[in-house]
């Protein structure tokens, strides 16, 4: 009894030592809860938690993708040091060629059609997309849908002829090696689990022949790259971006997404020439991009490419390979990368990079030195126009926010200090909550509200224990609020009397570029963002800079202008006046686009 209590006891231990992971196992494409449920007799509980602290050591496949015995004795590297084979296998392994199982028998099906099961002959002809039609003029025979299938499982995949136009398995067994060396029919694998994980059939360049003949052949074409569509700074730089080259040069405009889906992805659809990106929530693989860079070239002779975030560096290596020339805007600090070899050499070999800051940019060549040796360029993006909010998008109860925000409070005219953004450790939201502490402490006859609107980032539930631990231990439930996203930020801007971006590290937020030329001042750390840097160009402004993570300090700041009317009036003059000498989107475009032509006059190399 005692032994069964400890072994329980070590088992909620790790269950909460290692909920990320879990958590992670739980999401995985490669994690099937029925089938796991099912290897083991209809387990109880959670078969996510089960499998981590007990199948894989017990080599019980999580799906039929993955066999954690096989990684295990195929990799003892791995097996020795990763505190989970099936999560080193979907973030690091695939990518390096390890096989997630081992090699099964395949001559069942290239024995004859006696040993082919029923099921499988079912599934295929039934399939929506199987096209008996043109399966038999590949063949040059005559087949009814059962006979197509069998056709093809003895003999049409081993001839890589395609069953239909949404599956080519050439494509499928190159492209997810992982399931080639299984040896499973691959059609029959798209079919059962594939699709359903994200998985794409047929080359994505195979897609996008029909969108290239309708570009405007007497345009120049140009290419934005950008590494996701959600509704946060980058993305929304890069549809601003998107706007400008349509409307002011008249180019046509082809954005590839790094990854698919997101809030204002429908918005990159409607302004784009055109708009190529993975299925939702996946990502372009080298080898897909690869395809589509090498079909670009060809066909739409891009003048120049403007890859909006080094995340989505891949992407932009694989055009700069092609010999497009190409710009990086790097929007992100170097020290929040993991140094790979992928993104060294996206440094090395794109054509120019140009960052927001020299904060930024000393960031990068501290771990990348040869950046020292090559012409970099800093230039702060312009203000960006928000995009509209799309069915889909942001949820609609969130628009609620401002109103919630003014709703709240002793009275509508609350001094109101607002964080924007994702709730995470580099956001620097408990930086925000001592500083709401220490305004209340030390001057508590200055009403004043803190009020932080944003979501929780992925792998948060630690972090707003902890949070919610200090909002309840500082007795701050009568002065910070904290709100979810909204798309009106405008409505934000309209109630809010001091931004405080109280993040560790944040290159040039775009909420602070909005709050500057909306005239409401910014207070931030030294350091930590490019809002210093931007701040320090105007002496009367500099006070409004706190010492790196000095929330006290921050708290002593917002006081000043809690409490000096006259020095917050001349501080929103002089914030106007610096944002539209330095954050202009017509210069900013301008400059990029003067940049990219620069690196090759007449355009992709031939």
């Amino acid at each position: 009894m005692i032994d069964g209590l400890k072994r329980r006891l070590s088992d909620a231990l790790r269950r909460y030592r290692h909920r990320e992971e879990i958590q992670q196992i739980r999401t995985s494409p490669l994690f099937v809860a029925e089938e796991y449920r099912a290897r083991l007799g209809g387990l109880r509980g959670d078969p996510a938690a089960h499998y981590f602290l007990h199948g894989e050591a017990a080599n019980v496949p999580p799906s039929e993708g993955f066999d954690p015995g096989y990684y295990r004795a195929s990799n003892p590297d791995v097996a020795a040091s990763c505190v989970s084979l099936l999560l080193h296998f979907q973030q690091h392994g695939r990518a390096e060629g390890r096989a997630g199982t081992g090699p099964v028998a395949a001559s069942q099906l290239a024995s004859g059609p006696s040993v082919v099961p029923a099921e499988a002959i079912e599934l295929i002809a039934s399939a929506p997309d199987f096209d008996v039609d043109a399966y038999s003029r590949l063949t040059g025979k005559t087949f009814n849908a059962s006979e197509a299938a069998l056709h093809y499982l003895t003999e049409g995949e081993a001839a890589d002829l395609a069953p239909s136009a949404q599956f080519q398995p050439r494509y499928y067994r190159a492209r997810y090696p992982d399931v080639a060396a299984t040896g499973v029919n691959l059609y029959l694998h798209f079919i059962k689990h594939g699709r359903e994980e994200g998985r794409s059939g047929v080359p994505m360049s195979a897609l996008q022949d029909r969108a290239l003949e309708k570009l405007n052949p007497d345009r120049e074409t140009v290419i934005l790259v950008v590494h996701e569509t959600s509704r946060t700074g980058a993305p929304i730089l890069g549809l601003n971006l998107l706007m400008k080259l349509k409307s002011q040069w008249g180019l046509n405009v082809i954005v590839i997404s790094w990854r698919g889906g997101g809030d204002i992805e429908q918005a990159f659809v409607e302004e784009s020439d055109l708009f190529i990106s993975p299925p939702s929530k996946d990502v372009l693989s080298r080898f897909d991009m690869d395809l589509i860079a090498t079909r670009l070239v060809q066909v739409a002779k891009p003048r120049y490419c403007i890859a909006n975030s080094a995340v989505a560096h891949d992407v932009a290596l694989s055009l700069t390979v092609h010999g497009v020339p190409t710009v990086g805007l790097v929007h992100e600090f170097a020290t929040l990368f993991h140094a790979t070899t992928a993104l060294r050499d996206y440094f090395k070999h794109i054509g120019a990079v140009v960052f927001p800051t020299e904060i930024v940019r000393e960031s990068a060549v501290r771990v990348y030195p040869f950046l020292e040796d090559r012409p970099t360029y800093i230039l702060p993006q312009g203000k960006c126009t928000l995009p509209a909010q799309h069915s889909g998008g942001v949820r609609a109860s969130v628009a609620s926010g401002p109103a919630d925000l003014m709703k709240w409070g002793e009275t509508d005219r609350t001094f109101t200090v607002a964080g924007l953004g994702t709730v995470e450790w580099r956001k620097g939201v408990d930086l925000f909550l001592s500083s709401a502490a220490s305004f209340r402490a030390r001057f508590p006859d200055v009403p004043c509200r803190f009020v932080w609107i944003g979501d929780p980032g992925g792998h948060s539930d630690e972090m707003l224990m902890y949070l919610g631990e200090q909002k309840l231990r500082s007795d701050l439930a009568g002065s910070v609020l904290m709100l979810p996203a909204t798309a009106d930020l405008e409505g934000v801007y309209q109630s809010i009397d001091v931004l405080y971006v109280s993040s560790r590290l944040d290159p040039l937020p775009n909420v602070a570029i909005d709050a500057m030329s909306a005239g409401i001042p910014v207070v931030s750390f030294d350091k930590a963002t490019g809002v210093a840097d931007a701040l320090r160009t105007e002496p009367e402004l500099a006070f409004l800079i706190a010492p790196y993570a000095d929330a006290h300090t921050a708290a002593g700041i917002i006081h000043q202008l809690a409490s000096d009317p006259a020095k917050a009036e001349r501080t929103q003059f002089l914030l106007r006046d610096l944002a539209a000498r330095m954050f202009d989107m017509d210069s900013y475009v301008t400059r990029i686009d003067k940049i990219a032509r620069d690196l090759a006059p007449s355009g992709v190399a031939p």
